[in-house]
């Protein structure tokens, strides 16, 4: 395929996989009128932290927040696609975190003036065992449903359980997070205690994320959440119209003195990119979704452009990677030497240069901008990774010739119809040329797709994927050999095995970054899923909004709590 045509494809990033549905925006709440706030508890901050990456063109820099938060008025923004159900611990669906998010409160919350540290949520206080086994957290007093009952420690019980052990008919999306959970404890009304089998240093990233902490006279009553959103957060859902919008209105009762700042907040659902576009344009939406309604570049770059007067752009992190998957289960990818000579036909910089106009980062296994990430510097001397890649082709030939493929060899590569998945299908395609691999494309539906990698039905494919958590016991979970569903390679190895569970339950930051290193660099010796870039997402908000921060992850400040809408 001609670049122009790859370059088109990658341009179209915003359009992957929107359901069908009205682009018409609902009306929203009308705002109370203004009235003076309590003492700042949330001052503003600017739209990049400091713990991202640092963007190959950085956007505008946003102007000074007022000194005091302002109350009142309506924060809209929008989304590509609908949630599946309102039941978020039984998908891993970001859309459903999206719509309904602001209406619940997790045991922890990564701040969101400061998206690398952890805080309290429903906690006022917690504490960690010595040995890291046992957990303690107290809540905040005066914690009501949006029903008016009153929250207790043992809605957090049942709320953790069910996500890690679900009752019959209830299916969980976050069994990971709890992985060597032990118990979980109501040791009065405000005490809750979590005992685990291992010290498990990912489990506070964990409570921080979308582990959303649900009523458990609902849960009795009704036995899922799909249908209810009855949360103790900022916002409660006053409307949802399948196809239009989610209108979410201010909690007055809301535990958190002062807060939220807003009225309500309304998501709009826009398919299709230009239509998001020019709500931005005209001051329809006040802040840019993420994920698939992120701006691609050329949209990014126009809003610096020809909006800067009334617009800032910003990049988050939002531990998205694009990889190939190899099954390693049957020929030809069972042999590492063949794995090998695919990851050194890679071009990375090409492939980010191709379908992200060069933003985005090199990166193995652990999202780049993290504390755990190999360092680029030491990746772009790598095989595979360095330039120029004549010395990489040489390597990779002679890989295919021991492996008995002097001639080349000829296999399929899965892809789902994604656009960008599809360009990355088709420049990689392009790259293996160069020692003789043709790999014949297969696109397939999403639904397919999945069955297929899951029943390890195919020999090649590209993977995209979000780590929920910025932490390494997420992403390189991918790779253990007793979690298969996460993203089948059929790759097992006892010393990667043994490195995750080191790394996993050490209590010494220094031992265990160590060990992250050492692991990612073994991995990519392995090949079962040559890395390719993590690509960027760009956001635009107006300049009227306040205290937003953009987070790292998909799933991290939803709640726009500590958000605020200037005159």
């Amino acid at each position: 395929m001609e670049t122009k045509k790859l370059f088109v494809l990658a341009s179209c990033l915003t359009s992957l996989a929107l359901l069908t549905a009205s682009c018409a925006p609902a009306a929203a709440p009308a705002p109370a009128p203004t009235t003076k706030p309590a003492a700042a508890t949330a001052p503003a901050a600017t739209l990049a932290p400091k713990s991202q990456p640092t963007p190959a063109a950085p956007g505008a820099t946003p102007k000074p927040a007022a000194a005091e938060p302002r109350y009142g008025g309506i924060l809209t923004t929008e989304a590509g696609n609908e949630p599946p159900h309102f039941d978020v611990d039984q998908t891993r669906n970001p859309y459903t975190v999206w719509y309904i998010g602001m209406a619940y409160n997790s045991i922890m919350e990564y701040d969101p003036l400061n998206p690398s540290k952890i805080i309290g949520d429903l906690a006022q206080s917690w504490e960690m065992s010595p040995d890291g086994k046992t957990y303690t957290f107290r809540f905040n007093k005066g914690i009501t449903w949006h029903d008016g009952k009153p929250f207790t420690a043992e809605d957090a019980r049942v709320s953790i359980m069910r996500m890690w052990n679900p009752p019959e008919g209830v299916t969980s999306g976050w069994k990971d997070a709890f992985r060597g959970l032990e118990k979980a404890e109501a040791l009065d009304a405000d005490t809750l205690k979590i005992s685990l089998e291992y010290p498990r240093a990912s489990l506070m990233s964990w409570l921080a994320t979308a582990t959303y902490i649900y009523p458990k006279h609902v849960l009795d009553a009704k036995g899922s959440m799909k249908k209810d959103v009855v949360g103790t957060g900022p916002f409660k859902l006053k409307s949802y119209t399948a196809g239009t919008s989610a209108v979410m209105e201010k909690n007055a009762n809301y535990f958190k003195k002062g807060r939220p700042y807003l009225d309500g907040f309304v998501r709009y659902l826009l398919k299709d990119a230009s239509t998001r576009f020019a709500a931005l344009r005209t001051g329809q939406i006040t802040l840019t979704g993420p994920y698939a309604s992120a701006l691609p570049p050329p949209q990014m770059e126009q809003v610096k452009k020809e909006m800067a007067d009334k617009l800032v752009t910003g990049e988050m992190n939002q531990l998205n990677g694009f990889f190939a998957n190899l099954n390693v289960t049957k020929p030809p990818f069972n042999d590492v030497r063949v794995r090998r000579a695919i990851s050194l036909a890679m071009d990375r910089q090409k492939l980010r240069a191709t379908l992200s106009q060069g933003y985005g980062y090199l990166g193995a296994q652990v999202s780049p901008g993290t504390e755990y990430a190999l360092p680029e510097d030491e990746l772009l001397r790598l095989p595979g990774f360095r330039q120029p890649k004549d010395q990489d082709i040489a390597e990779a030939k002679k890989l295919l010739a021991d492996a008995g493929f002097p001639n080349g060899l000829k296999t399929g590569f899965l892809v789902r119809t994604a656009t960008l998945h599809q360009a990355f299908a088709e420049v990689t395609k392009d790259q293996m040329k160069a020692i003789g691999v043709d790999f014949n494309i297969e696109v397939v539906d999403a639904t397919t797709w999945e069955d297929r990698v899951r029943r390890m039905a195919y020999d090649a494919g590209m993977k995209g994927y979000s780590q929920t958590i910025s932490d390494p016991d997420d992403g390189l979970a991918f790779y253990l050999s007793d979690n298969k569903d996460l993203a089948p390679t059929g790759f097992a190895d006892k010393e990667i095995d043994d490195l995750y569970i080191r790394q996993s339950r050490s209590l010494d930051p220094a031992e265990r970054k160590r060990i992250v290193l050492d692991m990612q660099r073994k991995l990519i010796e392995s090949a079962s899923r040559p890395e390719g870039f993590w690509p960027p997402t760009f956001y635009a908000a107006s300049k009227r909004l306040n205290g937003y921060v953009a987070p790292i992850g998909t799933y991290n400040n939803a709640k726009f709590e500590v958000v605020w809408l200037a005159p």
